[in-house]
């Protein structure tokens, strides 16, 4: 059998373009779809109240009846999904029966991973998909997960709180009827110190991006700043290192600064 390297993560794999992890990955966002299009549905006709509702209401007397910014998502999303089904149906008569909605198209492209596998374009099937669905969870204002802010300066237990929140509450001081209140500006500075130099897998990268408020680049530029990398042009992305996988390691902060628009690799602080 012939070794190849996944074209998403750059781990070895046999005879496919696209590793069984990756396929794994982009499977669960296909199989979440549904829902996540549901929720999103909700927020396109202002069902729901979401946080940039929240941060909008101080600014405007009224929110719009309909959210224009989340249906062009949903028409990129349905744009996506409906392209790389056609190319990937090797017979008209394998959708004949596919109903004419979003949850049967995403059940059959989850069908079809390892004809995605095996595909010569799984790369950018795989980018675009994943920056779908990734934009889908932006849109319904998706919580952010927990980050870590350190030690409580009290009691030294773990601080945990939302990747956005301007201070954080230590929950054991809380316990022990104490308020401890810890600002996070300062701790934000420090982890971007720490973590400008540390070296990531390109899906570390861009987990990592809204982290930092920044969202996450299209496939299409991530691609350019690999090709401007390849070719020593300036706001190109070359990898620091490449690891006992094959898979190639960037500096986190240069991503961080290529995504937030920064000139050249700069540094830059996170809001």
């Amino acid at each position: 059998m012939s070794q190849r390297t996944c074209v998403a993560c750059r781990a070895e794999t046999l005879d496919a373009y696209l590793c069984r992890g990756c396929g794994n990955r982009l499977a669960a966002d296909l199989r979440e779809l549904p829902l996540l299009v549901h929720e999103l549905e909700i927020t396109i006709h202002r069902q729901s109240v979401t946080d940039t509702d929240k941060r909008r209401s101080r600014d405007s007397s009224a929110p719009l009846p309909y959210d224009w910014s989340a249906d062009h998502t949903r028409d990129d999303l349905v744009n996506t999904i409906e392209t790389w089904i056609r190319e990937l149906v090797l017979d008209a008569r394998e959708t004949e029966h596919l109903a004419p909605n979003l949850r049967s198209c995403c059940h059959w492209l989850a069908s079809a991973i390892e004809r995605i596998r095996m595909h010569p374009a799984a790369d950018e099937i795989f980018d675009e998909i994943t920056y779908a669905v990734a934009d889908v969870r932006r849109a319904i204002d998706t919580p952010l997960p927990a980050e870590y802010y350190g030690k409580c300066p009290v009691c030294d237990s773990d601080l945990l709180g939302r990747a956005d929140a301007d201070e954080v509450v230590c929950r054991r001081c809380a316990r022990l009827n104490v308020d401890t209140v810890v600002p996070t500006a300062g701790r934000r500075q420090g982890m971007w110190v720490k973590a400008k130099d540390q070296l990531v897998t390109r899906a570390v990268a861009l987990a990592a991006l809204p982290v930092y408020k920044i969202p996450p680049p299209k496939p299409s530029t991530w691609r350019t700043w690999i090709e401007r990398g390849r070719t020593g042009e300036a706001k190109g992305l070359v990898p620091a290192k490449i690891d006992g996988a094959g898979r190639p390691l960037y500096r986190l902060g240069d991503v961080l600064a290529l995504a937030g628009g920064a000139d050249g690799h700069a540094e830059r602080t996170p809001a």
